[in-house]
């Protein structure tokens, strides 16, 4: 590429990036995400329902708060988290940072202090995969992370 070229290239991915990220969809995102930690932090499992998918499935990859590894149908998700809250805990959950791919897909890095099954406490990363299906944001994908 010729040095305009490359200008003009850059030029037009910044133009993308600021239309992406002026979308609503990261503030949207965070708030699913925050949502999703209200309803593990109040044991109320149920309240996730209104944020999972009509269809499909849901991935997880969970250790401390599983341990759950596979994809789910939303009953099972939510008969997992309740699982898990029978013996186990979230004590603090806080969305980090969310990266939005503007109005269809956006993901939050979430960090939880959580008490397991065995009653460790630990801190965990947590990565949340979001779709908008029929003008709300599903959770599509939870996966602990090394912080």
């Amino acid at each position: 590429m010729t040095p305009p070229r490359v200008l003009h290239a850059l030029a037009l991915l910044a133009c993308v990036v600021s239309v992406c990220l002026a979308a609503d969809g990261p503030s949207e995102v965070r708030q699913a995400a925050q949502r999703v930690g209200q309803a593990l932090q109040s044991k109320q499992p149920a309240a996730l329902r209104k944020l999972l998918p009509d269809t499909g499935k849901v991935e997880l990859s969970l250790a401390r708060l599983g341990p759950e590894d596979g994809a789910f149908a939303p009953p099972q998700v939510e008969a997992l988290f309740r699982d898990f809250l029978a013996s186990g805990s979230v004590r603090s959950f806080e969305v980090v940072r969310v990266e939005g791919e503007c109005k269809a897909h956006g993901v939050a890095h979430a960090q939880a202090s959580v008490v397991d099954r065995q009653g460790s406490p630990a801190r965990v990363g947590l990565h949340l995969t979001f779709q908008m299906e029929e003008g709300r944001w599903v959770l599509r994908g939870m996966r602990e992370t090394s912080e």
